[in-house]
């Protein structure tokens, strides 16, 4: 029982950290052309899902209990190769918005 609530907790900080700051953004009260608003918020996606790749491997004691090392790590290059795809749209976006 106890494992499942770290699971939980664990599960719920990341999409958390991965989804709060773009929907804070989408409710924030200044609004902006479409392509500025792409740009902000793949960078904020981008942002997110970077801090969520780093924190994977610092291998807390309470994450690897929670899902195993060999989970923990297998996320981190999946979320790895998110940030890159997110980052470059990103800067694809920022260039197509302004060449």
């Amino acid at each position: 029982m106890i494992r499942l609530r770290a699971r939980d907790a664990w599960l719920g900080a990341f999409l958390f950290a991965l989804f709060a700051p773009p929907v804070l953004r989408f409710f924030s009260s200044e609004r902006q052309g479409l392509g500025q608003e792409l740009v902000t918020l793949t960078g904020l996606l981008a942002t997110s899902l970077l801090v969520c790749t780093v924190i994977l491997p610092s291998r807390l004691r309470s994450l690897t209990r929670a899902f195993g090392i060999e989970t923990v790590l297998k996320t981190h290059r999946v979320l790895g190769l998110a940030t890159v795809l997110a980052t470059v749209a990103h800067i694809a976006v920022i260039i197509a918005m302004d060449p």
